[in-house]
């Protein structure tokens, strides 16, 4: 016989996953386009590289909007994670050795 702690601790799990994933993707990606449209904006740093971060976090989006409704599985381990490949890349990669190295590109002051 399961007891009541077994249920609770499934429904935990249960409320950690759609925490995790179902809400953070969607709002992982809108945050992203806002930050890298930002940066496509502002020149800060090279179009290319912002460019990869905004089509990664629009890749997180919309598959996190589709996962909402089940068209899409977003657990961690699942085919649906490959999503994820753009935004690494961007994150993990390009900005931080761009930054590291070179710097934001400041744009002339103007009074």
């Amino acid at each position: 016989p399961s007891s009541w702690y077994q249920t609770l601790g499934d429904v935990l799990k249960h409320g950690r996953f759609v925490g995790l994933s179902l809400l953070s993707s969607p709002l992982l990606g809108l945050g992203g386009c806002i930050f890298t449209w930002q940066l496509i904006r502002a020149r800060l740093v090279p179009r290319f590289i912002a460019v990869v971060g905004f089509i990664g976090y629009v890749m997180i989006f919309f598959p996190g909007v589709a996962a909402w409704f089940g068209a899409i599985d977003l657990a961690p381990g699942s085919s649906g994670m490959f999503v994820a490949i753009p935004v690494a890349l961007f994150e993990i990669i390009l900005l931080p050795f761009w930054l590291f190295f070179r710097g934001f590109k400041m744009p002339d002051a103007t009074v």
